[in-house]
């Protein structure tokens, strides 16, 4: 017998996926028949600049774009402020890259987040810039500010983290620095689509966030 695995039902991640083979008897017993480990890499999936993100993507998973194309992007939308933030766009989008490698989660989910709930930190809303809030955690509303943290790098690790509560029902890597990640019900939304109704009310909310991530 042959089974053919398609990437796409897998994100097209890469890395090692592990195969298991069972077989069921004629009392319906069924039992492990072998193992066996595959490495993808990025030269076994062809044509990767066309491959397209949907509601069903997995939060958790490893990143198809560089820091410069998230940086790419940015720019084009809106002007970054440098001096505000202390660094370049492309060394914002990197801290991106950084944290969410950290604790397993997807960057394109992270960084396309931040630019819809900040407006690319436009911001305008309850959320103010110096907050360092880069996803409305805690921001509930009505004049609600949200939640503060020290610096970009904190803001950001706290965001990753509180996806990953979403995602995901492993521990984290560091440590905590989200305040709301007690009260997650931890892998209520594994897919991007999912964090409609969870994480934001707006029932297009997820794909608002692809729309975004197929635009990098």
């Amino acid at each position: 017998y042959k089974a053919t695995v398609s990437l796409k039902d897998h994100g097209y991640d890469v890395g090692k996926y592990y195969v298991h083979s069972y077989g069921t008897d004629s009392n319906g017993k069924q039992m492990l028949l072998g193992t066996t480990e595959v490495n993808v890499t990025n030269n076994d999936v062809p044509n990767i600049s066309e491959i397209k993100f949907s509601t069903s993507t997995s939060i958790m998973g490893i990143k198809t774009t560089t820091a410069q194309e998230l940086a790419d992007y940015f720019n084009s939308k809106a002007s970054f402020s440098s001096s505000f933030y202390g660094m370049s766009a492309v060394d914002f989008a990197n801290i991106y890259i950084e944290e969410c490698k950290t604790e397993g989660v997807r960057p394109e989910v992270a960084f396309a987040q931040m630019c819809l709930e900040t407006g690319y930190l436009q911001y305008g809303g309850d959320v103010k810039r110096e907050q360092f809030n880069f996803a409305g955690i805690g921001a509930t509303g009505n004049g609600a500010p949200g939640n503060s943290f020290a610096d970009v790098r904190t803001g950001i690790r706290a965001q990753v983290q509180h996806l990953k509560a979403y995602a995901s029902t492993e521990g984290l890597v560091n440590e905590c620095v989200d305040p709301r990640y007690q009260y997650v019900n931890k892998g209520c939304a594994p897919t991007v689509g999912d964090l409609a109704g969870k994480w934001a009310t707006d029932p297009n909310y997820g794909n608002k966030l692809v729309t975004i991530m197929n635009a990098f």
